[in-house]
């Protein structure tokens, strides 16, 4: 067995544009009452890596730290208070969109027991999904997004720039946009690394996401197997292995 990590990312988003999650006492509530550790160490059993940010850690050989919300319930309530609905059982019900990921069960069962939060998760089949987060439909979804080339990028700028038809929550904010604009435009890979880390920070800040999760492959192949390349991509390249006999 081979153990590799993949850059991919699991996570929850919120629409900061649409009731109740136009409220950020209400998202604020939602990330400090939810124990997201637990995806990948009790869900998942230990199998996957933890996520605090939406960027995984080894992209540009380096860790990527998020100074995240911690799990707070007590911390959690008072922000429902200071939301202008007074308190969590006065909030409309949050839906959440998924096709088939673990994440919105377990958060919907977190905020109801522990915060009082009415959370409709709404599974459906993949073509349906995709369809529905391509057209912005959705208040709240679960994806997991797998790089397309290794670079901070291809998650931060792809999926939340403005300007980016990837955005699929409709997130906005003219100081996140500025970062990333001047980090395509910044050659020393130093520098950039330092403007990926503060757009994160940012759009951490914003709480219009749960991260869950990082990616890892277990791959099996026998011992007679020899060559077999991983990428942290999740490509498997064939073309220089070979078996004895």
């Amino acid at each position: 067995v081979t153990v590799a990590p993949v850059l991919a990312t699991g996570y929850i988003a919120f629409r900061s544009d649409v009731e109740p999650l136009d409220d950020p006492h209400v998202r604020r509530a939602i990330q400090l009452a939810f124990p997201r550790h637990k995806i990948a160490g009790v869900t998942f059993d230990g199998l996957l890596l933890p996520a605090d940010g939406l960027v995984p850690p080894g992209m540009l050989g380096r860790d990527w730290p998020v100074d995240a919300a911690p799990y707070d319930l007590e911390a959690a309530k008072a922000e429902s208070a200071q939301s202008r609905y007074g308190s969590a059982a006065e909030v409309p019900p949050i839906q959440i969109y998924t096709a088939g990921g673990v994440g919105s069960e377990a958060l919907r069962e977190v905020l109801e027991t522990d915060l009082g939060l009415q959370v409709d998760v709404i599974q459906i089949e993949w073509p349906e999904f995709n369809a529905g987060i391509s057209a912005r439909e959705y208040p709240a979804f679960e994806l997991l997004w797998g790089a397309d080339y290794p670079d901070p990028e291809t998650f931060l700028r792809s999926l939340f720039h403005s300007e980016s038809p990837d955005n699929y929550s409709d997130y906005s904010n003219p100081e996140y946009d500025a970062l990333l604009d001047e980090a395509a435009l910044t050659l020393d890979e130093d520098e950039r690394a330092a403007l990926y880390d503060q757009a994160q920070q940012v759009l951490a800040d914003d709480n219009v996401l749960i991260p869950l999760y990082h990616e890892t492959r277990y791959t099996l192949a026998k011992p007679t197997v020899h060559g077999l390349t991983l990428t942290p991509l999740g490509i498997l390249y064939l073309d220089g292995v070979w078996m004895e006999q």
